[in-house]
């Protein structure tokens, strides 16, 4: 049998077309798979250029030849495109044009030397066959015998590839194939091998599709017995759930629903919410949540529903005023959160019952008023009292000023007897125990206005302390007075009233409780504090009343005879912790006892360079005063 070229060319096209309208279908079919639409568009460009070569050119010779060859290499191009897009590489959409310029681009100056032709675009389809095996090797994409057996196929093409160029360059037979029928005749065998080429091909592409089909399918399955099995997983855990949500409710202390949240339908209750709702569980699960309880605006199941937009963790809550289909009204704080029931999305409810609650709530409300009330009674009753002891008290100075003066004068003339003389000293003595009272009664009531407070300002206490000890000199004139005081000023902010009062009253208890009548006044200044100590050498204060001498009325049991109504040194401290000060006592036999008032100086922070103020008044001339009458 003889064969010529134009029969192995029509061949080699019949089959050429046969397999691209294999790939095609694989394409179409297919379209989850990629590269088989490569595969179509380079079996297709490969027929056409079997039909250029096999048909009269309309064109000159050369054109058509370069054009065939360069359409050859360019099909070739979009195949190896095609497997690269099939195991997972990038396409590379520029390889199959670039190819065919390089190659097709000189065959148009090879036209006379046939066997150069050859030589040329053998190498570029060599170039592919191997870019193509080096593509599909060690891939795993689920293909394994039809990916080995177009490996083989274009192993087999390259080594057939390999020997044409180098017939082509190494030898002078014609190996270009004629399609006339003479010439050529090694081309002609060497292109025999074109026909297996292209079955097998169209074989392994058909069987690489099936593979991958296949072991898509195999993983489709996996993953769908894996979603089985995790829904049969979901499904008893749900279950589970299910179960430990209802042994949850009905072990509970607390009445506890379970609804639908669109029908607000009960889907499970526990015991102590079907004894609250009167009907027994049975007839109570399946009915209507508003049917079994008026629950008002908050059994509405728009408002319910926001128990489904909450965190988890912070149920929706709501007190209501509920009414039973008995007639009974109880006080419930409702509180829903979102659950899972019986494989649909609940509401589980707790109905509370807070009846006694909100009864406690009623009774201390009205409590409260009463509190309220009376306490605003009693603030009015002060405030009057208040006003009376002022206006009191101020009715009584001037007539104590008045008996003053008239005793004064009385003893200024100097033609009154001894006993006269005595007489009008007691009236002097009464009179100054009433003005002092009259004093701690003002004192008093000013502290008791919790609504007041001092009117402070830059007070020198050294200049305080020298002004009273000098009008105190003068009302006990039987006492002696040893006063130390700084050089410099020691300024404090500070009420002038009321620190006068606290002073006086520290004072005039030293000179009260003092046996010899003789008081020492210190006043320093330390690095943090004005420091005043008022000490009287009389007997100690029993330990026992060490802890309530600052209590309001309090007297020892020893303090005698001696006038006092026990506001002094209560009045003292309440004043000195007005202006952020404190007082300490000491008080010791055969010692005596010293009172120490400390308050925060105007500028407490000194240079520990600067000398010490109290150990500069002490060296001063000025510092150390006596007053003895």
């Amino acid at each position: 049998m003889h064969l010529d070229g134009n029969t192995l060319f029509a061949m080699t096209g019949v089959m050429i077309f046969l397999s691209a309208l294999v790939a095609t279908l694989l394409y179409k079919l297919n379209t989850s798979v990629p590269g088989p639409r490569g595969w179509a568009w380079g079996n297709i460009l490969v027929g056409v250029f079997f039909l250029l070569r096999m048909l009269p050119a309309p064109v000159p010779e050369w054109l058509s030849i370069a054009v065939a060859n360069g359409i050859l290499l360019l099909g070739q191009g979009f195949t190896y495109m095609g497997m690269r897009q099939f195991v997972g590489l990038p396409p590379l959409p520029a390889v199959p044009y670039v190819a065919a310029l390089l190659v097709g681009t000189p065959l148009l100056w090879l036209l006379d030397d046939g066997n150069a032709r050859v030589a040329l675009v053998s190498t570029g389809l060599l170039a592919f066959s191997v870019a193509t095996i080096a593509a599909l090797v060690g891939r795993s994409d689920g293909s394994v015998i039809g990916r080995r057996l177009v490996i083989g196929l274009f192993a087999v093409n390259a080594v057939m590839l390999t020997f044409r160029i180098a017939m082509a360059l190494g030898s002078s037979i014609n190996m270009v194939p004629n399609n006339g029928g003479g010439g050529g005749t090694m081309a002609l065998v060497l292109f025999v091998w074109n026909i297996p080429f292209v079955f097998i091909g169209c074989a392994g592409m058909v069987l690489m599709v099936a593979e991958r089909l296949a072991s898509q399918e195999a993983r489709r399955a996996e993953a769908l017995a894996g979603e089985v099995r995790e829904r049969e997983r979901v499904a008893r855990l749900l279950t589970e759930s299910e179960r430990q949500l209802s042994d949850l409710v009905s072990s509970s202390p607390l009445p506890i629903l379970v609804v639908f949240p669109d029908s607000l339908t009960v889907a499970f209750l526990n015991q102590r919410a079907a004894d609250l709702l009167g009907p027994i569980q049975g007839t109570a699960i399946g009915a209507r949540l508003p049917d079994l309880i008026d629950l008002g605006t908050v059994g509405e199941p728009e408002t319910m529903l926001q128990a489904r937009s909450r965190p988890p963790g912070e149920p929706w809550e709501a007190e209501t005023l509920a009414r039973l289909p008995d007639g009974r009204r109880l006080w419930l704080r409702v509180s829903a959160a979102a659950v899972g029931f019986a494989r649909r999305e609940a509401l589980i409810v707790n109905l509370n019952d807070i009846s006694v609650h909100k009864d406690l709530e009623q009774s201390l409300d009205a409590a409260r008023q009463k509190a309220e009330t009376a306490l605003e009674i009693q603030r009015n009753a002060m405030a009057e009292q208040r006003n009376f002891l002022a206006m009191v008290s101020h009715e009584f100075r001037n007539p104590l000023a008045v008996i003053h003066v008239a005793v004064d004068d009385l003893t200024a003339g100097g033609e009154l007897a001894g006993r006269s003389l005595d007489k009008l000293a007691r009236i002097r003595r009464a009179a100054q125990r009433m003005r002092k009272l009259v004093e701690d009664c003002l004192a008093e009531d000013w502290l008791e206005a919790a609504s007041l407070t001092p009117a402070l300002q830059p007070l020198d206490t050294a200049d305080l302390t020298r002004s009273l000890c000098a009008d105190l000199a003068l009302l006990h004139r039987h006492a002696t007075f040893a006063v130390h005081l700084p050089s410099e000023p020691a300024t404090v902010m500070a009420d002038p009233s009321l620190l006068s009062v606290a002073l006086s009253n520290l004072i005039d208890n030293a000179v009260k409780y003092s046996h010899p009548c003789e008081v020492t006044v210190t006043l320093s200044v330390e690095r943090d504090t004005v420091q005043l100590c008022v000490h009287n050498p009389g007997a100690a204060i029993l330990p026992a009343d060490l802890g309530h001498i600052f209590e309001k009325f309090y007297r020892s049991p020893n303090v005698g005879r001696r006038a006092g109504a026990g506001l002094g040194l209560y009045l003292v401290k309440r004043i000195i912790e007005a202006h952020a000060g404190r007082i300490e006592v000491d008080s010791r036999d055969g010692a005596g006892t010293a009172f120490t008032v400390q308050l925060p100086p105007v500028n407490p922070v000194r240079d520990k360079s600067l000398p010490n103020p109290r150990q500069t008044a002490m060296n001063a001339t000025v510092a150390s005063v006596e007053m003895v009458h």
